[in-house]
């Protein structure tokens, strides 16, 4: 049965890297500390300790354990997202244990198409970032002001991906929330307006599609997965919804 052990534990290790790459959207959808390191932690002991074991017969099972703590502690040290301050979108704003924060200090010398996918998530996880400091009650007349900071912020980046706008609308949708004039249905229809047309003019900038890139032959099927992937939301984004409360 040892083929049969041998065979499972190389499949497992061969998806190791593609689902380490899908446990990011953990951070990108929900980076709440304790879910991205279930996640996390799910995925090192799925696809790392246990193929691992059934490799390496003389692997003691507090070993196993005391692998999975180590890693473990080193997620939540480093988090699902940097401390690093969102003025430049160009550093590394994914957690150094996550797929993106791993490998985005290589990018330059990895394939257009491994680029483009770090570059995506990790401009992804710069605006995660501003979401979560968006402050809980902004005054009315310092709405202006933010709005300037963060509208400063928006167009530095070189490359402004269109897969971003589910996350902008949800930025703007926070800061509109925040506005401590916002109470009756009336502010609420005008904020809905100011939102709006605040979104537009930026799905006017951010208009980069992946989906529509041309890669090397050399790149399938890593680029076919992700023009895919983005692809979807690319096409579909308007479908959210914000509710201004």
């Amino acid at each position: 049965m040892k083929w049969l052990e041998y065979s499972i534990a190389g499949l497992l290790l061969f998806l190791a890297l593609p689902v380490w790459r899908l446990t990011d959207w953990a951070a990108l959808t929900l980076p709440f500390p304790y879910f991205t390191l279930i996640t996390y932690g799910l995925w090192v002991i799925i696809f790392i300790a246990f193929p691992l074991k059934l490799i390496i017969k003389k692997m003691k099972i507090w070993m196993v354990l005391l692998g999975i703590l180590v890693f473990m502690n080193a997620y939540w040290l480093t988090g699902p997202l940097t401390n690093l301050a969102t003025l430049e979108p160009n550093n590394s704003h994914c957690g150094q244990l996550t797929y993106t924060g791993f490998f985005y200090p290589l990018r330059r010398v990895l394939s257009n198409v491994h680029k483009d996918d770090l570059e995506v998530r990790n401009q992804l996880c710069w605006i995660v970032k501003m979401i979560q400091r968006v402050p809980e009650k902004i005054k009315p007349e310092d709405l202006p002001a933010e709005f300037n900071q963060v509208g400063f912020k928006l167009m530095k980046p070189n490359h402004k991906y269109r897969v971003t706008l589910p996350w902008l609308a949800f930025l703007f949708g926070r800061y509109f929330s925040a506005n401590e004039s916002a109470h009756g249905p009336l502010d609420k229809i005008q904020n809905g307006k100011y939102f709006f047309d605040t979104l537009k003019y930026w799905t006017q900038i951010y208009n980069e599609e992946i989906s529509f890139r041309n890669y090397a032959w050399y790149e399938w099927p890593y680029s076919s997965l992700i023009k895919m992937e983005y692809g979807l939301i690319e096409r579909n984004w308007e479908k959210i919804h914000v509710e201004f409360k």
